[in-house]
C-alpha cells in the first residue's frame, strides 16, 4: 500500500514527466493500466486482454457491446446464459471503476487508501442491510400484525441468513477485519467508524450471542469480540482520555 501511495504521490505532487504501468489479474484475464504524465497533463490508458473498448460507455451501451461480442463469436444472445451476461457486465463495470479510481488518485483527487476503505465498508454494509431488510419485508408481508417479539425474531432470522449465505464469520475475518488491519483502523472516516460501532451495538442488543446454540451464531462470537474491542471499548476509552 505504501508503494502504491508513493507512486500516485509522484504523479500528483510533482511537475516531472512520469509514467507507470500496472498489470492486474482478473478472474479469467488480465488488464494493464498505463498512467502517463507529460507537461503537467495526465492520461490513463487501458490495455485489455479481451480488447474490450468499454471506457466511457453507459450501462445500456455496455449491454449492447456485450450482445455484439456474443454475436461475433457465433452465439445467440437469447439463449446465452444470463449468469454469464451478468458476470461480463460486472467485469466491465469493475474495470471502469478501477480505471477511474487509478486516474483520480494519480491527479490527486482521491487517496487510494481511503477509497479502498470506502469500497470495502460501503459494500459490506450494503449487503448486510439488504439481507436484513429484505428478510423483515418477507415476514411483514406474510403477517397482518407484527409485535416487538416477532420483530426481534425477524432480525435474528435475517441475521442468520446473512451469516450463512452471504458473509460467514470466517469470511468477515479474512476480508473485512484483515482489510481494516492492513489499511489501518485510524484511517477509517468518522462515518465508517460510526457504522461499525452502531452495527456491532445493534447485533449485541438483538442477538443473544452467549446463550445461543445456533452454530453460526456461536462461531460469530469470535468475530463479534474483535469488533467490540475495536469499536466499542476503544470509543469508551477515548471518552475518558
Amino acid at each position: 500500500m505504501e508503494q502504491l501511495e508513493a507512486i500516485f504521490k509522484k504523479f500528483s505532487d510533482t511537475n516531472e514527466d512520469y509514467a507507470h504501468a500496472f498489470i492486474m489479474g482478473q478472474t479469467s484475464h488480465w488488464l494493464t493500466i498505463i498512467i502517463n504524465k507529460v507537461n503537467g497533463f495526465t492520461e490513463t490508458l487501458l490495455m485489455d486482454s479481451r480488447n474490450s473498448f468499454i471506457l466511457g460507455l453507459s450501462l445500456d451501451e455496455l449491454q449492447n457491446y456485450l450482445i455484439s461480442r456474443i454475436r461475433k463469436f457465433g452465439k445467440d444472445e437469447k439463449t446465452y446464459p444470463q449468469w454469464k451476461k451478468d458476470v461480463a457486465i460486472m467485469s466491465y463495470l469493475d474495470t471502469q471503476h478501477t480505471i477511474s479510481l487509478f486516474h483520480h488518485c494519480a491527479i490527486g483527487k482521491h487517496n487510494i487508501r481511503y477509497k479502498l476503505f470506502d469500497f470495502f465498508v460501503e459494500g459490506f454494509f450494503e449487503l448486510y442491510e439488504n439481507s436484513i431488510s429484505s428478510y423483515r419485508k418477507i415476514i411483514r408481508n406474510n403477517e397482518n400484525k407484527i409485535n416487538q417479539t416477532e420483530s426481534d425474531q425477524s432480525f435474528l432470522i435475517g441475521f442468520i441468513n446473512w451469516l450463512e449465505n452471504f458473509s460467514p464469520p470466517a469470511v468477515i475475518e479474512k476480508n473485512m477485519i484483515r482489510t481494516i488491519e492492513y489499511l489501518g483502523i485510524d484511517n477509517l472516516s468518522d462515518r465508517h467508524w460510526t457504522l461499525f460501532h452502531d452495527w456491532i451495538q445493534q447485533i449485541t442488543k438483538n442477538v443473544d450471542l452467549e446463550e445461543s446454540d445456533i452454530p453460526v451464531i456461536k462461531r460469530f462470537r469470535v468475530t463479534h469480540s474483535w469488533f467490540i474491542s475495536n469499536f466499542v471499548l476503544n470509543s469508551i476509552q477515548y471518552l475518558f482520555q
